[in-house]
């Protein structure tokens, strides 16, 4: 997006700002929004974490706003289709998207991106976290980080597959790598359910992905997680040690998961979306269940969410900057 369309957009929604607490404008706005469906767009395929908070989180808004919320998928350049696409959306509050940690790490990734993570977009609410497990398939034989850190020394070059470039689970893969000093190789799929599916099927024998995308099948047995990348260890798998704790002190990776409304969508149309998933993420029967899925609640106010896509944006860029991690 151009800076000139950004400034008439946010022009735009100042006026109307204005004129709405001048004449009783914004009020009415709000009480009428929304009086069609709602397009909440997930910038990755369907199965991965983002993709199950969308589903759920658009249930309850839909039932919250009296309007079906549809998620509609658009993945690809991890991410970059998406949410290029949201940010060049009307700013009617009738397209929302859920973005995930490529949100804040592509700026430093890609030498040129279709979006600004500040100028581009309004921030609704910080949703939830979600840990990452590195998974391994039960044929590679280990069953410990300890195991897998001898395995990977005495055979450099494995594969760990990751929802692709960008993605936590890939800076997640770089800081093991760096800090393990082992030499793994990067596989990086089209999304969490692929890359999930490729360590099922033994494609690639370890990987990084979500607890909520492979939760499932480390319950089955179909999977082994070897550690968390979180400093605590996920309510969902309680016996699943952290990485900082299992070998690797100081090593930490988190994947956020926020709730976006493009650049100029009126002010009292972001309050009211955001008060409405304040309320459903306050809920103990929702906590109940995303935390049974291996995320971690927040539901933020959009002042919060704005000062960690601050953070997060400055955070990793010096993660990247430091690994040298480049994507085209």
């Amino acid at each position: 997006m151009s800076k000139s369309t950004f400034t008439r957009r946010t022009a735009a929604g100042l006026l109307a700002a204005a004129c709405g607490g001048l004449l009783g404008v914004g009020p009415a706005l709000a009480q009428g929004y929304p009086d069609k469906e709602v397009r909440l767009v997930v910038p990755f395929s369907a199965g991965g974490s983002t993709d199950q908070l969308a589903r759920i989180l658009a249930e309850k808004l839909s039932d919250k706003l009296g309007k079906r919320v549809l998620v509609d998928n658009v993945p690809g350049a991890g991410g970059n289709i998406g949410m290029g696409m949201v940010a060049r959306a009307a700013p009617d509050g009738y397209t929302l998207i859920l973005v995930s940690s490529s949100f804040v790490v592509n700026p430093s990734l890609y030498a040129k991106t279709p979006y600004d993570p500040k100028a581009d977009f309004a921030p609704i609410s910080y949703i939830a976290s979600a840990p990452s497990f590195l998974i391994a398939n039960p044929k590679l034989g280990v069953k410990t980080f300890p195991e897998f850190l001898a395995k990977a020394k005495a055979e450099p070059g494995m594969f760990y597959a990751s929802p692709g470039i960008g993605t936590a689970q890939h800076l997640a893969g770089e800081l093991l790598k760096k800090q393990a000093q082992i030499d793994i190789e990067h596989a990086p799929f089209n999304g969490a359910g692929p890359g999930v599916t490729a360590v099922l099927s033994n494609e690639a024998p370890i990987g990084f992905a979500s607890v909520p995308s492979a939760i499932q099948h480390v319950q089955s047995g179909a999977l082994v997680a070897l550690g968390v990348t979180t400093l605590e260890p996920s309510a969902s798998a309680p016996d699943v040690p952290p990485l900082d704790k299992a070998g690797l002190p100081g090593y930490e990776v988190d994947h956020l998961q926020g709730l976006l409304a493009p650049a100029g969508t009126p002010p009292e149309v972001i309050a009211k979306l955001s008060t409405a998933v304040q309320e459903i993420m306050a809920d103990p029967q929702m906590k109940e269940r995303l935390v049974k899925l291996g995320f971690v609640p927040v539901g933020s106010t959009p002042a919060a969410f704005a000062t960690t896509i601050d953070t997060q944006v400055a955070k990793w860029k010096g993660v990247i900057s430091s690994a040298g991690i480049t994507a085209k």
